[in-house]
């Protein structure tokens, strides 16, 4: 119960931060869950040491600093064409989405004694 409390309260802090803020903050808080993410992930293999596939967790990780990359990208109009088929920010979504199912198949796969 304590973790969904915090996972709501989280959630309400970080809308609150990115739609009462400059735009610009919303890369600055993505790469630092990710990196939150990331040390989170590295205690737990190494504390509680999960028997879980890692190939899922790479690959999550690989689609979000794709993610993260074309977004920057895309907003600083490096690689920005407004008449392509093929946009920067749904590329982004489709990475993100692709790196959300994968943790999902990561977090899936962990093998209880």
């Amino acid at each position: 119960m304590q973790f969904i409390i915090a996972y709501i309260i989280a959630n309400i802090i970080l809308a609150y931060i990115i739609f009462n803020t400059e735009p610009s903050i919303r890369q600055q808080i993505f790469g630092l869950l990710i990196a939150v993410t990331l040390v989170l992930e590295t205690i737990i293999r190494f504390k509680i040491k999960p028997q879980v596939t890692s190939k899922f967790l790479y690959g999550a990780l690989g689609c979000l600093v794709a993610a993260y990359t074309i977004w920057i990208l895309d907003n600083t109009r490096v690689l920005c064409a407004p008449t392509s088929l093929l946009q920067g920010h749904a590329v982004w979504h489709i990475l993100t989405a692709a790196a959300a199912g994968l943790m999902f198949v990561y977090y899936r796969s962990e093998k209880f004694s």
